[in-house]
């Protein structure tokens, strides 16, 4: 969805301050997403990726405040000690994007997002409506766009997520799991972008805990059996 949105912004030559930007936002999904499958250092490298761009770019002076607090943002990211310290410090990047989209009328183009159709939710799809929703939540962020943000969070709200155990979930994930509908409910009625902006950071924490204890709930695979040998005359 993202590409295809982002795409019906794209110049045929976009300028190279544009590039950027768009080079940003690659880097800052990516690291959300690392967040998400709970891979810190994965997310720290997108985070430096972030702080190396625009060293050579020759940024139009009212552009430049606010491309500083998106690297201030960035630097903490990649300084966050734990999963949950980057989860919030992706959001916070996001909303330093948003409030630069908001005073220079830029960031993602919004004219064709009426056009996507919902997700209709079926079995075994749980994962990727989920992440079907939290990408609205995170368009809503980073325009600062009431429809996007309010679309995730009734879609996310509404699906249900049914874990796959055999027996009781892993001790934890049941809370983990109500969490998440705790916070899409609370993203209803929110409008405020710094509680948004919180919100956003809780639900990356929450479901970059829920998939590292699934991982790590998960059997190990079982090991190969030792090769037969041979019996000497």
């Amino acid at each position: 969805m993202w590409l295809w949105i982002l795409a019906a912004r794209a110049e045929p030559t976009a300028p190279p301050v544009v590039d950027e930007m768009h080079q940003r936002y690659g880097a800052l999904t990516s690291s959300r997403d690392a967040v998400i499958d709970g891979d810190l250092a994965k997310a720290k490298t997108y985070a430096a990726t972030l702080l190396d761009l625009g060293s050579d770019t020759a940024l139009p002076n009212d552009w430049r405040p606010y491309v500083a607090r998106v690297n201030t943002a960035a630097q903490k990211l990649n300084d966050a000690p734990d999963l949950v310290g980057a989860a919030l410090a992706v959001a916070n990047v996001a909303a330093a994007c948003a409030e630069c989209h908001d005073a220079l009328n830029g960031g993602p183009k919004l004219d064709h997002r009426d056009a996507v159709p919902p997700q209709k939710w079926s079995e075994g799809q749980n994962m990727p409506l989920h992440k079907w929703s939290a990408d609205w939540l995170w368009l809503g962020l980073l325009a600062n766009d009431d429809a996007s943000w309010n679309r995730g969070a009734a879609e996310l709200d509404k699906m249900p997520l049914v874990p796959r155990f055999e027996g009781a979930p892993p001790n934890g994930m049941r809370e983990l799991e109500q969490g998440v509908y705790v916070i899409a409910g609370r993203a209803r009625t929110v409008d405020d972008p710094a509680e948004r902006t919180e919100l956003y950071g809780q639900l990356l924490a929450t479901c970059s805990q829920c998939h590292t204890q699934h991982r790590n709930a998960a059997p190990a695979p079982a090991a190969a059996p030792a090769p037969a040998q041979e019996k000497k005359e």
